[in-house]
């Protein structure tokens, strides 16, 4: 019962994040949402003519300018012995260009995640990251930083969702109902060859860590964290907004020259 209701709570959760990143997308990507001035209008077909050619992605430009400064170059702490070994991990890693993608994730999302297991019988741990839209962490009431359980959650190559649950005593691997999406998915054990299930987890702890930025001091299970521009969607809007309406001015003040030239 415990482990349904972190599973189902973890999803809702991700749904939620799923949405929001769907959202600030296309203002990172280009392809700017439209307006809701120019849908009463009824002018999205010329919103859509006109904004293709001079749309522009400003909330990259709000992360690329962050992330532009963001670099680390070392490790020092007062044992020389344990600065070459976390720096052997972070290189057999590569995280010197992996690290970028986390960063710029959180700095677009909010939040990303990295998950620090050993594979293959190696005691050098594997580092890998996830996004929010697949990645999620429950912290204990109140507390920031004490992880209760962590899931991850993604779809399969054949619309098959699949889910790992990383709880301080084990890893419990799920598989749900093919091309069903969501937090509801009845989920089933997905057990893997030569693996026990669940998979005994040696470190004891939650092996999953979350970069969050622009944070506040709000207790819950979930703590508050935000994007770069997640906070200023309505300001991108106008200044997209105003472009369309200057292009729209700008060809029908042309109106007249192309008459004199006789462009008809």
């Amino acid at each position: 019962e415990v482990i349904n209701a972190q599973l189902a709570a973890l999803g809702k959760e991700l749904d939620r994040r799923t949405a929001l990143a769907a959202k600030l997308a296309p203002y990172d990507e280009g392809g700017c949402p439209i307006p809701a001035a120019v849908v009463k209008a009824n002018m999205t077909n010329a919103f859509r003519l006109l904004m293709a050619q001079s749309d522009a992605p400003w909330g990259s430009l709000v992360v690329d300018s962050v992330l532009d400064r963001l670099e680390v170059s070392g490790m020092r702490t007062p044992d020389a012995a344990a600065d070459e070994a976390v720096w052997k991990i972070w290189q057999d890693n590569r995280l010197d260009s992996e690290s970028k993608l986390a960063h710029r994730s959180a700095l677009l999302d909010g939040r990303a995640f990295a998950l620090i297991w050993p594979e293959g019988g190696s005691e050098s741990p594997a580092i890998s990251f996830d996004d929010m839209t697949q990645m999620v962490i429950s912290y204990a009431e109140g507390d920031r930083w004490r992880r209760n359980v962590a899931m991850r959650r993604w779809i399969d190559d054949d619309d098959v969702p699949l889910a790992t649950l990383y709880r301080p005593d084990g890893i419990y691997k799920f598989r749900g109902p093919k091309s069903h999406h969501g937090a509801d998915i009845k989920w089933e054990m997905r057990e893997v060859g030569g693996e026990a299930w669940p998979l005994k987890n040696g470190y004891g702890i939650v092996p999953v860590v979350e970069f969050a930025v622009n944070r506040k001091l709000k207790a819950g299970r979930f703590p508050y964290a935000r994007g770069e521009f997640e906070h200023c969607t309505g300001l991108l809007d106008r200044i997209n907004l105003l472009t369309f309406l200057g292009l729209v001015v700008a060809i029908w003040m042309g109106f007249p020259l192309r008459g004199v030239i006789g462009d008809t």
